[in-house]
């Protein structure tokens, strides 16, 4: 039932969404690079740095980071201090997983509703940028859009630990 569960459509859903975060997260973190290249080239050969450079970088770790994080969530290559836990029982860890796995869930639910509300709240705001007045409110949604990503994740990583228990 597991092996079944691995290859469904939430889990091929994820790989396609994750994958498309990803590559978005590569060119975003490409252009940060070479936005800051040509910055400080400028800034040091010609003593003309680019106006707004720091506010586009800025608005550009909006994406770098939130995908990253979904994307760590993807392959579960986050950090974890498991000492305690290698000393429990094999039942003992799954279940800690799982609760664990819930408890994510549970939390990120809320912050992506809460940055969905946001989004509106930024939009009816029309806060911008100081320099160049880029709207903030496509990048909050942007970071909604990738915890709303991040909560279809911990779905999946909840019912595999969940089929993982009861196998």
């Amino acid at each position: 039932m597991l092996a079944k569960f691995k290859d469904s459509i939430l889990s091929r859903t994820n790989a396609s969404l994750v994958t498309g975060l990803n590559f978005v997260a590569i060119w975003a973190l490409a252009g940060m690079m070479f936005l800051t290249f040509t910055d400080v080239l400028l800034r040091y050969i010609f003593n003309s740095p680019i106006q707004g450079a720091a506010e586009v970088i800025e608005f550009m770790m909006a994406i770098v980071i939130p995908f990253s994080i979904v994307y760590c969530a993807q392959k579960r290559s986050h950090i974890a201090v498991d000492f305690i836990v290698d000393a429990l029982p094999d039942s003992a860890k799954r279940a800690l997983g799982a609760f664990s796995d819930f408890l994510m869930l549970v939390l990120f639910i809320f912050v992506s509703w809460q940055s969905f509300l946001y989004i509106f709240e930024e939009f009816e705001s029309n806060l911008t940028s100081p320099v160049l007045y880029i709207p903030v409110y496509p990048f909050v949604t942007v970071l909604a859009f990738a915890f709303l990503v991040l909560v279809l994740i911990l779905i999946e990583k909840f019912i595999s630990s969940i089929l993982e228990i009861f196998s």
